[in-house]
């Protein structure tokens, strides 16, 4: 008497054959599993990270080469702009810490990665627009003695704001998508 082989189906996504029941076996254990994460919140978080760290940097460094312009502070003309640098190096320096924060959170996934990038990204914009109002509605009048210094750093400070929020809008969008809100699913 001969045995009838037992039916086999075939599982298109390894390309074997497998009986019925180790087939439906899979398909309820692979049900609950984990699929591929967006790679959106590595790449921004690496990004972030390296955008944060040269902005520490650079900040830190800024803050200490202000400092040493006392003597411009006796022209009353560079009074403003000074102060307006002074305060702009301090506010970016937060703002890159958070940054390195954002990056640190996306970078691994954490719930939160989202949230803090959006944070960072806003942050960084009003600050930016802020420092820019002041920078226009202060500081650059108060350069009127001053001939032509007046539309350089006007200038100059209209293609920084510009360069300053091209990157936290970028950051907004991209972390706002559904695939990078449902890859950033750590606790931790």
């Amino acid at each position: 008497m001969a045995v009838a082989a037992p039916e086999v189906g075939l599982d298109y996504r390894r390309g074997m054959s497998l009986p019925p029941v180790a087939d439906a076996a899979i398909e309820v254990a692979l049900e609950g599993a984990d699929r591929p994460r967006s790679p959106v919140p590595k790449v921004v978080g690496i990004l972030l990270l390296v955008f944060g760290g040269l902005g520490l940097v650079v900040n830190l460094r800024g803050l200490l080469a202000v400092a040493g312009t006392a003597e411009l502070f006796r022209d009353p003309a560079w009074r403003h702009v000074i102060r307006v640098q002074q305060v702009d190096h301090a506010v970016s320096l937060a703002v890159a810490a958070l940054q390195v924060y954002a990056g640190f959170r996306a970078v691994t996934y954490r719930q939160n990665a989202p949230r803090m990038a959006a944070l960072y990204a806003w942050t960084s914009i009003l600050t930016t627009v802020a420092l820019l109002a002041y920078a226009y509605l202060v500081a650059l009048p108060a350069l009127d003695a001053l001939a032509g210094a007046r539309a350089l750093i006007g200038a100059g400070m209209m293609f920084a704001g510009l360069l300053a929020i091209a990157w936290p809008i970028v950051v907004l969008a991209l972390m706002s998508r559904p695939a990078a809100r449902a890859a950033c699913s750590n606790p931790f």
